[in-house]
């Protein structure tokens, strides 16, 4: 909390008050122009997916994929980048994949210094609320506010002195948001086999049988209108 250095939890073995460093200290401006044209997959940074590849994005790969690639900044693993005109959205992504790939110069691009700071630490900072409210402060513009890099390195992050106790707390916020990608996939799978069995134990018009059914039921069902079974009331609670 703002003047406050030490969390109310913490894992064992660390007592020691953190430390508020501007991120300009830790972090650093990171990414190259592909002057060579060099055929590097083209991606692009969302809110929800972080970076994704144009062809799973948009149709055909969007224009991205018959643009001049000389013109992309290339991204090596182990990178942020982010949206200056749509981070307050959370359009912001870290480049795990084991190879480089290539963005818009739109983007805004940086690497954590890792002998200061881990990079799921400073991940799941950036996804926080604290985070986007210093985005939402620090916006410049008219009609349409940008966060651009200077003023990211302008703002300040309250990290633990120790690189160790910053890793233990990024593995502990990705294995929370494993459960969560597990729990939404399984959810997914109900939802499906539910509308699927709707299908499937209804018959559809025209028909008196349902295609599945439960053990020792085989008659046909019949048709009935519903105002032989519905009361309509006028009244009002």
């Amino acid at each position: 909390m703002e003047n406050h250095r030490i969390p109310s939890i913490r894992f064992k073995g660390f007592s020691d008050a953190w430390e508020q460093r501007k991120l300009g200290e830790i972090t650093y401006q990171s990414g190259e122009k592909n002057v060579d044209d060099l055929p590097y997959e083209s991606y692009s940074v969302s809110n929800t997916e972080g970076f994704i590849n144009q062809k799973e994005q948009f149709k055909y790969g969007g224009l991205v994929s018959v643009a001049d690639k000389s013109k992309s900044i290339i991204v090596t693993p182990h990178t942020f980048a982010y949206n200056p005109a749509r981070i307050d959205i959370g359009s912001i992504g870290y480049q795990n994949l084991d190879k480089n790939v290539i963005i818009s110069p739109m983007y805004e691009i940086f690497k954590a210094k890792n002998e200061f700071l881990d990079d799921r630490f400073l991940w799941h900072w950036l996804k926080s609320d604290i985070f986007k409210q210093i985005v939402v402060n620090n916006q410049e513009g008219g009609v349409r506010t940008c966060f651009n890099l200077p003023k990211f390195f302008e703002a300040c992050i309250t990290i633990p002195k120790s690189v160790k106790e910053q890793r233990l707390i990024g593995i502990f916020f990705d294995s929370i948001d494993q459960s969560i990608t597990l729990h939404q996939r399984k959810c997914q799978v109900l939802i499906n086999t539910k509308k699927a069995l709707l299908e499937k134990m209804f018959p559809s018009e025209h028909e008196a049988m349902p295609k599945i059914r439960f053990k020792g039921f085989s008659d046909a069902w019949e048709q009935r209108k519903l105002n032989n079974y519905l009361d309509v009331s006028t009244e009002i609670n």
